[in-house]
């Protein structure tokens, strides 16, 4: 009758302090024992982990695999580990997802879709899976569809929000791409609020991404530099620009950003 199991054994000691029988003969036989074990389980290591997905990756869980393709910087393992993943484990959703995320990198577009479709079909209305086909979409020219999948995919992440600022510049919304894209330290970020007018937000921006050393971020600074009347910054910024990337050289050439400072720079060199 009592629910609470410490107030239910006390009162069982209570009867029998009471009752000799039920303290000699019948609770003895009922007596029990909890034990609590705390123990460390010793799991692979990285390096065994990447090993076996090289050698003999059937011998790995769907866990270890996944885990396997963030071992490595080698996109075409990375792939194979995923190809592999998606062979052994179909109805996990994440393998087909991750050979289609591999596929995007590698500009492979319809073998993209096709994966993330594989993956839709094991886990429908999936937020992530929604997103990365939003993707494909945009990719294929499709904004509107895109954005549309986007915003019913907004559980999956900043990523969202990112991939929905990048449809704001393609459609010329730059406050909303700034929007969109937040607190986001990325190049992308950066390009909506040159075009948005914030010159030094963008400066700020770029100097704090991982892509700050990106050709393509120089060349911005650059134009920043040229909507700022900084005509050394421009020299300085091309300079670095072109020596990482020798295409953007014929960019420039013609890029009317560098109108007024076409006489500082020097494209032959």
């Amino acid at each position: 009758t009592y629910p609470d199991g410490a107030k239910r054994e006390q009162e069982i000691k209570n009867m029998s302090a009471t009752y000799e029988e039920l303290a000699k003969d019948i609770l003895p036989q009922l007596r029990r024992a909890v034990v609590t074990v705390n123990a460390i389980q010793h799991n692979r290591t990285d390096a065994r982990i990447l090993e076996l997905a090289k050698s003999t990756a059937d011998s790995l869980s769907i866990e270890e695999i996944l885990y396997a393709g963030t071992l490595t910087n080698d996109i075409n393992e990375k792939l194979n580990f995923y190809k592999v993943s998606e062979k052994m484990y179909a109805s996990d959703w994440r393998t087909s997802n991750n050979v289609g995320g591999i596929y995007l990198m590698q500009n492979k577009l319809q073998d993209a879709k096709a994966a993330f479709n594989r993956a839709a079909g094991a886990s429908a209305n999936n937020p992530i899976i929604m997103n990365n086909q939003a993707i494909v979409m945009r990719w294929e020219g499709d904004r509107k569809s895109a954005k549309a999948q986007l915003d019913m995919s907004k559980s999956a992440g900043p990523e969202v929000m990112y991939n929905l600022g990048i449809i704001a510049i393609q459609d010329g919304v730059y406050a909303d791409a700034v929007s969109n894209f937040g607190g986001s330290a990325s190049f992308n970020a950066a390009l909506a609020k040159v075009l948005s007018g914030d010159l030094d937000g963008a400066v700020s921006t770029i100097d704090k991404s991982s892509e700050k050393e990106d050709a393509l971020s120089y060349y911005l600074k650059a134009v920043i530099a040229a909507r700022k009347g900084n005509k050394e910054g421009v020299v300085s910024n091309l300079k670095t620009a072109i020596g990482k990337d020798p295409s953007l050289k014929q960019k420039a050439k013609t890029d009317v950003e560098f109108l007024k400072s076409r006489e500082e720079i020097d494209f032959k060199s």
